[in-house]
């Protein structure tokens, strides 16, 4: 722990990236159109993937639940693991979704090293995913 203060402002930093912002630098796509898990970023053996912003969107008349999950194996199938809640999307003649984070801090993140970030889809609905990450 390295304290930095004058009379007035104290700052504090614990241990590399631990306080530190996360920029997210790198972004990654996935269109889904069946009710499965897909990789959307790869693992990589020492790193963690940080999730900065996510944007996922339906179209057509299929109602879905999706969520981010992480694990090992083809499309996280080795000991998957929930990263995030369900986000359910309704069936709909337009399109319905939601993003969440601006690509600036982490919003989601692999729990340890060496896991891959994928995403799951409950129902056969047209899906578009895009997150921005980082990885380190």
């Amino acid at each position: 722990r390295v304290t930095i203060a004058d009379d007035q402002n104290p700052i504090t930093i614990r241990g590399a990236n631990s306080n530190a912002k996360i920029n997210c630098t790198a972004n990654a796509f996935l269109d889904m159109t069946t009710a499965t898990t897909t990789e959307i970023v790869a693992l990589s053996g020492s790193t963690n993937i940080y999730i900065c912003g996510y944007s996922v969107v339906s179209t057509g008349a299929t109602a879905t639940n999706v969520r981010f999950v992480q694990g090992t194996g083809t499309n996280c199938a080795t000991s998957p693991s929930n990263r995030s809640a369900n986000i359910p999307l309704t069936a709909a003649a337009n399109t319905v979704g939601i993003s969440r984070g601006g690509g600036e801090g982490m919003i989601l993140k692999t729990s340890s090293t060496g896991q891959a970030m994928c995403v799951t889809s409950s129902g056969a609905a047209t899906i578009a995913v895009d997150v921005s990450y980082a990885q380190f």
